[in-house]
């Protein structure tokens, strides 16, 4: 990944749209990194577009604007490169693509693995058969070990330390894109119930608040508040 100084000065050259504050949006948008950043220089000077408008497309037409853009010196656009490893991990690992489905209702920030572990319980009534049928064994921490090995095999998640995995904010994106609109809601419930299972019942005491601190933007990105 791109420090944010490093892709403005590239996005900038790139382009030849010298509107740093918007390049540095972008950086932003795209968590500095280097193939997505490449397709959207590419197809903003293809286009004949501005860093500015081509943020508005992004965040409107996210999945759409993903496969635009030709990329200097890679094979394939972000949205086709992730397509093959999503197609790939579902075939061989379902305990792992269901995993990855999880992590991207989740914030960007690092994920206890401990959040992942309580996958397969606390999960609310009425869930949808799929759903809980590929959570309910990441309970044993074996399967959830397995799950992530084969995630880091296709570079789809990355340690963090502290026994916490992180996911780049573009797979959670698109793998939230690619679920069906049908399960699409049944995935963020999930989610958000892992992450509700983890909340100290009493949160004003300080030996809770480091807990409460790790998971306080994964609460957000579910919905849920700390307070």
């Amino acid at each position: 990944m791109l420090g944010t100084e490093a892709a403005v000065g590239f996005l900038t050259a790139r382009t030849g749209d010298r509107d740093e504050q918007a390049a540095a949006k972008l950086a932003i948008e795209l968590g500095g990194l280097p193939l997505a950043l490449e397709q959207a220089g590419a197809y903003i000077q293809a286009s004949g577009g501005s860093l500015t408008g081509y943020i508005v497309l992004f965040r409107q037409r996210r999945p759409e604007m993903l496969t635009r853009g030709e990329p200097t010196g890679y094979d394939s656009t972000v949205a086709a490169t992730w397509s093959l490893a999503f197609g790939e991990l579902g075939k061989s690992a379902p305990q792992a693509a269901g995993l990855l489905r999880l992590l991207a209702f989740c914030a960007p920030e690092p994920v206890p693995l401990r959040l992942l572990l309580q996958a397969g319980r606390g999960l609310p009534k009425g869930l949808r058969r799929p759903v809980a049928k590929v959570l309910k064994p990441l309970a044993d921490p074996l399967a959830t070990s397995d799950a992530i090995a084969a995630l880091r095999r296709y570079s789809l998640v990355t340690p963090a330390g502290d026994k916490r995995v992180s996911v780049h904010r573009l797979v959670q994106a698109v793998t939230a894109d690619q679920i069906p609109p049908g399960l699409r809601e049944a995935w963020r419930a999930a989610a958000a119930a892992v992450v509700e299972a983890l909340i100290p019942a009493d949160i004003k005491l300080p030996g809770s608040w480091t807990a409460c601190a790790e998971l306080l933007p994964h609460a957000r990105a579910g919905g849920l508040s700390l307070t």
